[in-house]
């Protein structure tokens, strides 16, 4: 799961996933605005097929929480 992220980060971002970690902060250790957060959730939920709430979006802080919530809404 998380080395899917990753790619998925990476490929958005423009960041090599070797950089990326669990613990690697959303947005200012990757640089992402807002907006781009947004367009990395919306990559999320089409390569999980998810959805994730906006309440839930707001809890984010990590590559980390981002994998996990993926866990549970796949659950």
């Amino acid at each position: 799961m998380l080395e899917e992220l990753k790619t998925l980060i990476s490929d958005r971002l423009g960041i090599p996933a070797a950089e990326i970690t669990a613990k690697t902060d959303l947005l200012y250790e990757l640089g992402a605005d807002s907006l781009t957060l947004v367009s990395l959730v919306g990559d999320v939920e089409d390569h999980f097929d998810i959805s994730i709430d906006d309440t839930d979006l707001a809890q984010l802080a990590t590559v980390g929480d981002l994998a996990d919530l993926i866990d549970r809404l796949k659950a």
